[in-house]
């Protein structure tokens, strides 16, 4: 099979259920900010701890199955009970790092500070879905933006339990002048 279709030379491409739309549409967009999530992601894949690499796998799995159902494919995806899955693995790691006292620096190891990046790659695509959501014809998108806000706070303690893993102190945002 080729890569290459020539099917979008004129800036339209298709969706999964045939329709076809510009490479401008709504959905699209949010598709292209999913994907590139995902890429930011993949790059977690060499990292030790295979706790955070299977859930960098769950996490890459879910943005594909999210992607296809906005395209107009047929298998739904239960965003409630993976937000709460979210939650108890938020709550689990958290529960093995000190506690939070003070805005940190992104930063750290390099698989964490690549966390970060997922992690503002993850609020960036949710500002997205929020400022395009009247475009968008998905009736689970206020679900979605709930999955996407949770999927952040994840990014981030995973960020925080690899530095906490490898003994690296968190950078503290201070004020200057205080």
């Amino acid at each position: 099979m080729k890569i290459y279709t020539k099917n979008g030379d004129d800036g339209q491409t298709s969706l999964l259920n045939g329709k076809k739309v510009p490479k401008d549409n709504s959905t699209i967009e949010i598709i292209g900010c999913l994907d590139e999530l995902n890429a930011s992601l993949g790059l977690l894949h060499a990292l030790r701890s295979k706790k955070i690499r299977e859930l960098v796998l769950g996490l890459q799995t879910d943005l594909f199955s999210i992607s296809a159902v906005l395209a107009g494919g047929k298998t739904p995806f239960n965003y409630e009970e993976k937000t709460l899955e979210f939650e108890e693995v938020i709550d689990k790691l958290s529960s093995e790092m000190p506690v939070l006292k003070n805005f940190i620096l992104p930063g750290g190891a390099k698989h964490a500070a690549q966390l970060h990046m997922c992690r503002a790659a993850a609020r960036k695509l949710e500002r997205v879905v929020i400022s395009l959501k009247k475009d968008l014809n998905y009736q689970n998108v206020a679900d979605l933006i709930k999955y996407l806000n949770r999927m952040s706070d994840l990014l981030f303690v995973m960020a925080r339990y690899v530095n906490f893993k490898l003994g690296i102190k968190e950078n503290i945002w201070k004020v200057e002048n205080e």
